[in-house]
């Protein structure tokens, strides 16, 4: 028995000597020549007893749960932080996890062991570590579930049927957990990735494709690409299908998902047919199991592709003959329709039983098949476009189901965008125009004889109700002013007030300042008469107006003035000012946002900016009032005036440091020129995202406004570029640095925070400027990365250097090498200076990159 870790190296050493070795040691490390070879070799020297050792330890192991989901979403990118960790390693679960594939995919190398044993013991494995699992559990092996579905197929589909069977099913739960932005996390990707692997076999993929409609379900939605549904697209495209069944399999499969799950059955269809956007990264494929022929291309033919399409395009149609609800979108599926689906479906919609239908229900049946109309008429010139005589066969179907209510043959002029509309490519102001006047028209027929009720009803029916009023605004009907205002001014009914805001404009662009002059009288409120001039344009001869009118009420108008970009530049500085008085500072940051932009470049004061960002941290304002983009760019704009003070600009730049993203353009500049000349500073920060290493891990929980200051303090770290030693001119000072270093060392050795210190300060070196002398980086710098007690700023450096490349695509080894060969030249230079550990440091990442270029050379580009 082995009793100590140099007792296990010994006996590692005298196994590699050993002819045939299934071990090796390479810089330091060990590691298997090749896992197949290893396991056939030792397979014959394995027992009942001890795959029954590895049962224990296995589910043992890997039934613990992650305690980082003790904490909120929010904060679990800082479980480490909280010392909310696994027990175990990564490497021993991962490792483990494989263990049980091998016994379970190939049981043939353990001779020694009983019929039968290596699958069972997997079998039972995945039965244990998943019997009852909860979601801490199934989100604690996402990343395991993969390796688990292959050790155990049948025992992972069971688990995984049962816990959907639960009420509510635990899966709902770790849909729940979906974070967003930088930080977010999906625990769903292991499972999909699971059943994608073993629906590669053909009698798998039924119970595959029925427990992926389950789960799409239940599925909330969210910011992630890994979706149930989109794993369901991807395993049956027709042009790059991901499974290796029959086609009579894949269909049978379909079969069975619209029987259980009609809804994700007709979603998976739609998404099935030819289409000029569709695209796909494929699927997780079997690793430890031969689901996939070696003689398998994965290539799809002609008469196999069109085989495909035409079986779901059929089950497409025979659905929407047979509901309803179904036809809208069988209308916009249309031109992806091979034939006979294509007949039959045109056939369908001018069937009797479809024109009996009310003129309500025949309604989006109509207005989608004009919307196809219009588009094919505008792209007639296009490749794609269909045939005129086929145009004109779905016209004659347009004309049989179109409505005889005015309210409902109009409305599609008021629901959609402008450019839908047009038949044309080109002259769009003359095209405006028209449609202009057509809506004009519209309302006139609505209207009829004053009916407004009707007019007013008809704009809840459609979708841009501000369009109705426009056109109500422009129509010869000076009576409508007295039905229209200032009533609906007030309107409890957005429907309302967006219909009047559209009149009001229109009555401006048809009548001017006469109408508003005329307009106005003393039954009007204070509140009709600021939301009136709220909805004029946001422009000085409004406020003159809204001023006089409201007399010493004027803070009426400028706590509802909506601001509008086509005001003249000239003005928004006064505009600015005033909504700053009246307590408006997201408004105002509206105004310079639109004063940055213009090119001519408006001068305006850098204080006012500033009180506008600094006040709009506690604005009560309504949302929407101004976006994060425009916030960024007035950050920026103050960031390259030299008239910003600079202690105030800090304040604006930690205040909005979420905006401030390096991969968005965003940067916390003065910030990060402190940190980097005020070795207090950096301190602090470090204090305030990592614990000290004498602190007790507890359970303590911080308040939101810690988790906050946190969140802005990790970020804050992580975008870090600013190298220590370099003045506001980006010149490099290597006695500053020096300095600032050994200030930052004394104080984190005083609290706790030495470690982690000099690993965020290596993260940033990488960006140090190279020596004047001609090495390619600073022998300041160099010299620090090589001193004895600088192992964790070596680590942070090296790190960097290896995240600097970023997402990169497929060469086949040969960029990697490119790579490797830059850090061995790096590598070499330093040694030649003296600098002999952080050479080493810089080589060893060389070696990394001659690995993953030897693993790259051999994979398949799609694999």
């Amino acid at each position: 028995m082995i009793n100590n870790e140099k007792e296990l190296i010994a006996s590692l050493r005298d196994l590699s000597l050993l002819p045939g070795s299934p071990i090796k040691q390479k810089n330091g490390q060990w590691e298997l020549v090749t896992r197949e070879k290893t396991w056939k070799e030792v397979g014959p020297r394995l027992f009942d007893e001890q795959l029954e050792r590895v049962k224990k330890v296995a589910v043992d192991v890997l039934t613990e749960r992650d305690p980082k989901f003790e904490l909120e979403k929010e904060q679990r990118f800082a479980a480490n932080i909280h010392g909310k960790v696994l027990k175990h390693s990564h490497s021993l679960r991962k490792g483990l996890s494989e263990t049980l594939a091998l016994l379970g995919a190939h049981p043939e190398a353990l001779t020694s062991c009983s019929e039968g044993k290596a699958e069972a013991v997997a079998a039972y494995s995945v039965y244990e570590i998943l019997k009852g699992a909860d979601w801490v559990l199934w989100a604690s092996l996402n990343d395991l579930l993969p390796t688990l579905a292959e050790a155990a197929p049948n025992p992972f589909f069971e688990a995984v049927e049962k816990t959907l069977r639960q009420k509510p099913t635990p899966f709902a739960q770790i849909f729940s957990q979906e974070g967003t932005g930088v930080m977010g996390q999906n625990y769903m990707t292991g499972l999909l990735w699971a059943l994608e692997s073993l629906a590669w076999h053909g009698d798998y993929l039924q119970r595959v494709t029925v427990i992926l409609g389950e789960l799409a379900s239940i599925d909330p939605g969210g910011n992630w690409a890994n979706r149930p549904l989109n794993s369901l697209t991807d395993i049956f495209l027709p042009w790059h299908v991901q499974t290796c069944a029959s086609i009579a399999k894949r269909r049978g499969a379909i079969t069975a998902l619209i029987k259980e799950q009609p809804a994700i059955g007709w979603k998976l269809i739609i998404s099935l047919l030819p289409s000029a956007h569709s695209s796909t990264s494929g699927c997780q494929k079997p690793k430890w199991r031969g689901f996939i022929p070696l003689d398998w291309s994965g290539k799809v033919t002609d008469s196999e592709y069109w085989e495909q399409v035409k079986t779901y395009a059929e089950i497409l149609v025979d659905i929407a003959t047979k509901d309803i609800s179904k036809l809208p979108e069988l209308v916009n599926q249309i031109r992806h329709l091979p034939e006979p689906a294509y007949s039959h479906a045109l056939e369908h919609l001018g069937s009797d039983v479809v024109i009996s239908l009310s003129e309500k229900a025949r309604l989006p049946l109509w207005e989608n098949l004009v919307e196809f109309i219009v588009k094919h008429r505008r792209f007639s010139d296009a490749g794609r476009a269909m045939r005129p005589e086929a145009i004109a066969k779905i016209e004659s179907v347009a004309t049989k189901l179109a409505p005889k209510s005015p309210q409902l043959f109009y409305r599609r002029l008021f629901s959609g965008p402008e450019f839908d509309l047009y038949e044309e490519n080109g002259n769009y102001e003359e095209q405006d125009r028209k449609f202009n006047e057509l809506r004009r028209n519209a309302a006139e027929k609505i209207l009829g004889s004053n009916k407004i009720e009707e007019l007013l009803n008809f704009s809840h029916e459609v979708k841009k109700p501000w369009l109705v009023g426009r056109a109500a605004g422009e129509m010869e009907a000076q009576w409508l002013d007295a039905a229209f205002l200032p009533r609906l001014l007030t309107s409890d009914d957005k429907v309302l007030r967006d219909f009047v805001a559209g009149f009001i404009w229109g009555k401006y662009l048809s009548k001017g300042w006469q109408w508003v002059d005329r307009l106005i009288n003393e039954s009007w409120t204070r509140l009709d008469k600021a939301n009136f001039f709220s909805l004029l344009p946001f422009i000085q001869e409004t406020w003159r107006r809204a001023e006089s009118y409201l007399g010493e009420n004027k803070a009426d108008y400028w706590s509802v003035a909506r601001v509008q970009f086509f005001a003249p530049k000239s003005e928004l500085l006064e505009a600015a000012e005033k909504l700053l008085i009246y307590r408006r500072p997201l408004a105002a940051v509206s105004c310079f946002y639109y004063l940055v932009l213009d090119k001519e470049g408006i001068p305006f004061p850098a204080e006012l900016a500033v009180r506008a960002l600094i006040e709009g941290l506690n604005s009560s304002e309504p949302g929407g009032t101004v976006d994060g983009h425009a916030i960024s760019e007035v950050i920026k704009w103050l960031q390259k005036n030299e008239a910003t003070n600079k202690d105030d600009l800090f304040r604006v730049e930690w205040a909005y440091l979420h905006l401030l993203d390096h991969e968005y353009g965003g940067e916390p500049k003065i910030i990060e020129e402190r940190l980097a000349s005020d070795s207090s500073l950096f301190c602090d920060v470090i204090k305030l995202v990592f614990r000290s290493d004498r602190e007790k891990r507890g359970n303590e929980k911080l308040s939101e406004a810690q988790q906050n200051i946190a969140k802005n303090a990790y970020c804050l770290l992580r975008g870090w570029r600013h190298v220590p030693g370099k003045d506001e001119k980006g010149e490099f000072n290597p006695e500053a640095f020096k300095k600032w270093l050994a200030e930052v060392a004394k104080e984190t050795e005083e609290t706790g925070h030495y470690r982690v210190a000099m690993s965020q300060i290596g993260e940033v070196l990488p960006y140090a400027p190279p020596d004047p002398d001609g090495l390619w980086i600073h022998e300041a710098i160099a010299e620090a990365l090589n001193a004895k007690n600088a192992d964790e700023m070596r680590s942070g450096f090296t790190c960097e250097l290896f995240n600097q490349r970023g997402v990169h695509g497929y060469s086949a080894g040969k960029e990697e090498r490119t790579i490797a060969e830059g850090f061995e030249r790096k590598a070499n230079a330093l040694e030649e200076k003296g600098y002999q550990r952080i050479a080493t440091a810089i080589r060893e990442l060389a070696e990394r990159y001659k690995r993953d270029a030897d693993r790259e050379e051999k994979r398949s580009p799609l694999g």
